[in-house]
């Protein structure tokens, strides 16, 4: 059975490839996903075997990606 919980090295290697949490621009705009949240999802998905739209849904808005499907 696969890991739930991310691992901690995973996330040190993902963050590395991952842009910076940048704060909003001066100009506004909708706040980015801090990068810990993304990943989190990310891993719980594939290895709980769970839709998207069935994440916990304080990590992800429950509508499809891009609007697919």
């Amino acid at each position: 059975m696969a890991q739930r919980r991310l691992p901690d090295e995973f996330a040190d290697v993902a963050a590395y490839h991952l842009p910076s949490n940048r704060q909003v621009a001066v100009e506004g705009g909708r706040p980015r996903t801090p990068n810990h949240v993304v990943l989190k999802v990310l891993w719980y998905v594939p290895t709980t075997g769970c839709r998207w739209r069935d994440a916990p849904p304080v990590w992800a808005a429950p509508a499809r990606p891009h609007g697919v499907g």
